[in-house]
């Protein structure tokens, strides 16, 4: 199924031109943005599986026929499955790297502290699992992805193909990963709905207010961006970083004036 989220280009057409019945195609009343798309497709589709794919990705021709294999040889605990993906240059006309190595079991820590994100595009998931918890958060303008991943995690391992199979096209129009405010945003929504999982392990609590604390450095929020860092510092005292960026915030400050 292809959902078109009212975009310029004739996505129509093309899909007739392709001439396979098996493809559909819904174009939506309004511009809902990548989140909404990919619920009404879920909401849509009817098969056990769904699996993802942006209209800047690429799947590899065998993608699908080994994530199920994969998941059929690991048994009935699995029921998500991601691969790697490999980023290509569209300007150079050539790959530029891979994603990191994955593991098959439990992600939580992983996805919470973004370790290990894998793209949308590289998941494949039993519908089930997905209706469970709800879908993507449509009010995030980032980490939609990560922040479902984080939801899943609570319930079900992932398992691992350790293959390339998406490539992740890098082009010179703009994306929504460059706004910073934007992922200010979405980390503080994120940290707001997971804070649970963090008061329960101080580390990754302190590591994830430091992402944010960064987050808002980078936006131009210096005052929160301190504010955070101090945060990091009460829940994990030991850890260096925090002071190390509250000292850079002071040489900055210093430096300004």
């Amino acid at each position: 199924m292809v959902i078109d989220d009212c975009s310029q280009v004739d996505v129509g057409s093309v899909v007739r031109d392709i001439g396979d019945e098996r493809i559909g195609y819904h174009r939506l009343d309004a511009r809902g943005g990548a989140p909404a798309a990919r619920n009404f497709g879920i909401r849509l589709s009817s098969g056990r599986y769904v699996a993802f794919l942006d209209d800047d990705d690429e799947w590899f021709p065998n993608k699908i026929e080994l994530q199920l294999e994969d998941l059929k040889r690991k048994g009935a605990e699995y029921r998500i499955s991601y691969c790697q993906r490999e980023f290509f240059d569209d300007q150079k006309g050539r790959a530029t790297g891979i994603s990191r190595f994955g593991w098959d079991g439990d992600h939580l820590d992983a996805f919470l502290c973004g370790d290990i994100v894998p793209s949308t595009s590289c998941v494949l998931a039993e519908r089930e699992c997905l209706e469970r918890v709800g879908g993507f958060r449509e009010d995030l303008p980032r980490l939609q992805d990560r922040e479902l991943w984080i939801r899943l995690s609570r319930h079900y391992p992932f398992a691992f193909v350790p293959q390339v199979l998406v490539r992740v096209h890098r082009h010179s129009g703009g994306r929504i990963t460059d706004n910073k405010a934007a992922l200010r945003a979405s980390l503080s929504l994120v940290y707001r709905a997971h804070r649970d999982l963090l008061l329960r392990n101080w580390r990754l609590h302190s590591r994830f207010l430091l992402e944010i604390g960064y987050a808002s450095q980078a936006a131009g929020d210096g005052t929160g961006a301190r504010l955070t860092f101090i945060g990091a510092l009460l829940v994990y005292p030991i850890r260096l970083e925090p002071y190390v960026a509250l000292l850079s915030l002071v040489i900055k400050r210093r430096d300004r004036a």
